[in-house]
């Protein structure tokens, strides 16, 4: 099993909204961090896309609510150099941190020649041998440990492991305090292009290199409770597409298991726009405000369903996750399958 937490392709969706539903962003400026269609981590007939553009060392970190249960697991970005640019020296392609926790941080860094760097518990550890071709997109995964005081880590890029497990003292990490996180190592402006995000659960779950492609619900299923959107009357066309709090629909005297469900009118091959080989998993994501309950999202398939975390909603945007790696019903998700999303009221 991949055991994906939370799973992420980049739409038209700028730094300032991303730190509204919950990425922790180093800036909000757009002349430091922007979301940028020039390069498309995709396959090809699949809907378009975009990647995030870094300046050097600016940075994301993914949102509390991917959070793996424990404190060991991997993290993966598509990224890529825009065409024609370098890497830079000792900036961090993508590591695990600790959130004002005492453990230091497991990073890969980047080298100007090329090459990756691993550095465990603050210390550095090891250099590739392989020189990486970064005028494509490459898919880059660190595996950590950190559950005890002997910290572990280990690099694959495309599937293909460049760094072996190295280990270092260090204090013991807390899965609560996790921050998996992405940077630009090229100095020239927004030039470090990251295309997809995937965080796992587990140090030995496998972690292949995989395309993420966002699929918009267009059709309402069903709704418990009294749902409103806040124009119009469809639930879907308020609450799809790139992220914008000012779209929303609402249940305004919400009770316990009040729910909004929304579909697909077309198959997984036909959104898609190919007919994919396997599908991994099948990720919802809502971000919501409320006044004291307590939420969560989930995937369906139409028989039944897999609820992600129950999570205390307040007056700010909170984001809730779903991951089903198998329909809910059972079996391997199929590019013939009409998966849904809905979001629960679960306590007020």
């Amino acid at each position: 099993m991949a055991n994906e937490t939370f799973v992420w392709g980049f739409m038209d969706e700028m730094p300032a909204v991303l730190q509204d539903m919950g990425w922790g962003v180093s800036s909000t400026s757009t002349s430091d961090i922007v979301r940028d269609n020039a390069y498309q981590y995709k396959p090809v007939g699949a809907p378009s896309t975009y990647s995030l553009a870094f300046d050097l060392g600016q940075y994301v970190d993914a949102p509390v609510a991917g959070r793996p249960a424990t404190a060991a697991g991997s993290v993966s970005t598509a990224v890529r150099l825009d065409t024609g640019r370098a890497p830079d020296t000792g900036y961090t392609i993508i590591g695990i941190y600790g959130a004002g926790a005492a453990f230091p941080a497991s990073v890969v860094r980047s080298n100007g020649d090329g090459t990756v760097s691993l550095h465990v518990a603050g210390v550095f550890k090891s250099q590739s041998t392989a020189v990486i071709d970064w005028q494509d997109f490459r898919w880059v995964t660190i595996f950590y440990d950190v559950s005890t005081g002997t910290h572990k880590a280990r690099i694959e890029i495309d599937g293909v492991e460049v760094i072996t497990e190295e280990t270092e003292a260090g204090a013991v990490g807390s899965a609560a305090l996790a921050m998996a996180r992405i940077s630009g190592f090229s100095n020239f402006d927004r030039a470090t292009n990251h295309g997809a995000f995937v965080w796992r659960n587990g140090y030995t779950s496998a972690a292949p290199k995989r395309y993420v492609t966002i699929v918009e619900v267009d059709s309402d299923v069903s709704e418990t409770g009294t749902w409103a959107p806040d124009t119009g009357s469809d639930n879907y066309a308020r609450i799809d597409g790139t992220y914008d709090a000012a779209t929303y629909t609402e249940e305004a005297s919400p009770s316990a298991n009040d729910k909004v469900v929304c579909g697909l009118t077309a198959n997984l091959a036909t959104k898609l726009g190919f007919t994919p080989t396997a599908i991994d998993a099948v990720c919802a994501i809502a971000v919501s405000t409320g006044s004291g309950q307590t939420a969560r999202a989930a995937v369906g398939d139409g028989s039944a369903v897999t609820n992600g975390t129950t999570t205390a909603i307040g007056a700010s945007a909170t984001m809730t996750v779903a991951v089903a790696e198998t329909k809910p019903s059972g079996g391997a998700w199929g590019s013939s399958d009409t998966p849904d999303a809905s979001y629960e009221v679960v306590t007020v």
